[in-house]
């Protein structure tokens, strides 16, 4: 009885999955065409807070990213995403 309620549970879970897609060509692109620089960069992600530390405290920050610049660009690297900052301390 068991496995017939986890079963029903499951299908039941597929059908409301299923009916939740947009139909098939309804979907339209809201967004617009990023930049043209956008299409050959080398973006390289930093989490600041673990990336580099400047004064020692033990938490990354600004000025230690600022310190790795020359290892960064070495790499090729032609725009940084910064992850978001908080702060810290």
């Amino acid at each position: 009885m068991r496995i017939r309620s986890i079963i029903t549970a499951a299908a039941l879970l597929c059908a409301i999955s299923a009916s939740a897609q947009p139909a098939p060509g309804s979907f339209r692109q809201t967004w617009e065409k990023g930049p043209e620089w956008l299409n050959n960069a080398v973006i390289y992600q930093i989490y600041p807070s673990s990336y580099q530390d400047s004064d020692g405290n033990g938490i990354g920050d600004i000025p230690g990213v600022m310190s790795r610049m020359d290892y960064i660009q070495k790499l090729g690297v032609t725009a940084i995403w910064f992850n978001p900052l908080f702060c810290s301390g």
